[in-house]
């Protein structure tokens, strides 16, 4: 990818979509595991080891920025 390439997409109404997307998956992936532990669910050691890593990758994706994508870009010289 170089630099032009990399700004149509970030500029992109679907990658707009696909970042808001994300975060909407994040809310829906936590709220009903908040719901169960409010209303008393046990998880067993394994559903909250799939969980957790589930709900740390996805905050993990949505947290991630532009500048950031840009900076790991720079890095390698914007390489196709």
């Amino acid at each position: 990818m170089n630099e032009e390439m990399f700004q149509e997409w970030k500029e992109s109404p679907l990658t707009q979509k696909v970042f808001k997307y994300l975060l909407d998956l994040c809310d829906d992936t936590a709220n009903p595991i908040a719901e169960r532990i409010k209303n008393g669910g046990i998880f067993s050691q394994e559903e909250q080891l799939k969980i957790a890593t589930e709900c740390v990758t996805l905050l993990r994706v949505t947290e991630i920025t532009f500048e950031e994508i840009e900076q790991f870009y720079e890095d390698k010289k914007w390489t196709s």
